[in-house]
């Protein structure tokens, strides 16, 4: 484990890794991966290591070498993950978003983090981090493996709190970023006024929190002493029963990833770049209008926990960098495992959004669960807030024919669009299912 990195279970790893969606509806295209580790040089020797990266590829493995003109020539694809994940949160969007894209696509562990090397961090917690080192800590491997690999531009594309640093990449290296896709990306807005007068009201578990989070806890290490069953609480209630979702190789790969090996900068990067309630210590609402990067695109989820303002937020404050926003159907924080299809809908089409905030990926989600409903049906569905919902009766007025119809709600006469996949006949017995939230 050179360099401070653990070994996961390979074969575990790449079983993940190449997860596809059922019934062969990703591509009928060839496709293969490449996993490998790419040594990076840095000034400080404590820092030396490697970036573990896949490369998706057409064809057989070891068909192109030359990353700049392999796959037609089209820009590279570079996916970086969120806190407490790796590679293998894209495992079931990639073979679909490879079949299409017309350049290499590449998903890299962030330094510090998954397969990469896990050096221990050294550089303080809470209000005693050097914000630009702690970013810089991210960032100067990012561009090692860029300059070593070869790529010359890339289209970035980076997961919450990989979203945050792909910024940061892009701050630094604009040359070499040819449009960013910002996915649920923390960090933007400040923290809200009062927030610490609530802090300090709040009850005693919440204080506690604080306390542990500006003192470097990390969850990894709460994970540590309670064992597999704290990772497979959270996979179950994070994720839905999915025939694409490998609940239980997702629980596993999670838990490996944060138990084996020191926490580094993987397990510590929410509360160095972050404060409690994870707002950024450097809030990037400031620095959009440094951006030089031409085009941004957004994808949410539509039952995400992250506030999309952002988005407008950007579009506002950085008027020389067009922006553009879509959500994804029936996704939460981890859209790309929830609708992968519809994320890979979103990636494809990044730079060519429908409108402003529109909502993709319905149909997959109502083709894979077989429902379809036309006008003059009752049905019922979930319907409320993201934490806040009951399934209530409606009466369908339209197939719209894109895996939505539009529905008029008994309770209050309103007319929505609905996914059809979340849909079902009121005689169905819908007390046991499980329809998660965020």
């Amino acid at each position: 484990s050179r360099g401070g990195a653990f070994v996961l279970g390979r074969s575990m790893v790449r079983g993940l890794e190449t997860q596809a969606w059922p019934r062969g509806r990703t591509s009928a295209t060839l496709m293969s991966l490449r996993g490998n580790d790419v040594q990076i040089d840095r000034a400080d020797p404590q820092l030396l290591g490697h970036l573990h990266q896949v490369r998706y590829l057409r064809g057989p493995e070891g068909e192109g070498a030359n990353v700049a003109t392999q796959e037609g020539g089209g820009p590279p694809l570079v996916c970086v993950h969120g806190f407490g994940t790796g590679i293998g949160q894209f495992s079931t969007a990639l073979p679909a978003i490879r079949a299409r894209w017309t350049g290499p696509v590449f998903a890299l562990d962030w330094f510090g983090c998954g397969l990469s090397s896990r050096p221990p961090w050294t550089m303080g917690y809470g209000e005693d981090v050097d914000v630009d080192e702690a970013e810089d800590y991210f960032v100067d491997p990012l561009e090692a493996w860029r300059a070593q690999t070869g790529i010359e531009r890339m289209v970035l594309l980076g997961h919450s709190i990989g979203g945050y640093l792909a910024i940061c990449y892009a701050l630094r290296f604009p040359q070499h970023v040819e449009r960013l896709i910002l996915v649920s990306p923390v960090g933007f807005p400040h923290k809200p006024p009062g927030a610490e007068e609530r802090f300090a009201q709040a009850n005693w578990r919440f204080r506690l929190f604080v306390w542990f989070w500006d003192r470097g806890w990390s969850p990894f290490t709460a994970v540590k002493i309670i064992g597999r069953a704290a990772m497979r609480w959270y996979v179950n209630q994070r994720y839905k029963e999915m025939p694409w979702i490998p609940r239980e190789l997702l629980c596993e790969y999670l838990y490996l990833n944060w138990t084996s090996g020191p926490n580094s900068g993987g397990g510590t990067s929410q509360n160095t770049l972050l404060q409690p309630g994870a707002w950024a210590r450097r809030p990037w609402c400031d620095r959009c209008p440094m951006l030089q990067v031409p085009k941004v695109s957004f994808v949410y989820g539509t039952r995400d926990w992250m506030d999309s303002s952002s988005a407008a937020v950007m579009a506002q404050s950085a008027p020389a960098v067009a922006v553009e926003m879509v959500k994804i159907a029936d996704g939460g924080h981890n859209m790309m495992v929830d609708n992968p299809i519809g994320f890979a809908e979103a990636v494809l089409s990044a730079g060519n959004y429908p409108a402003f905030g529109a909502t993709i990926g319905h149909e997959p989600l109502a083709l894979e669960s077989g429902r379809s409903f036309q006008a003059g049906q009752e049905v019922q569905g979930p319907r409320g807030s993201r934490r806040d919902w009951q399934w209530s009766r409606a009466t369908v007025v339209a197939n719209c024919g894109d895996g939505t119809c539009e529905v008029r709600w008994h309770t209050d006469n309103e007319l929505t669009r609905e996914g059809m996949h979340l849909l079902r006949h009121v005689d169905e017995d819908v007390a046991a299912e499980q329809i998660v939230r965020y």
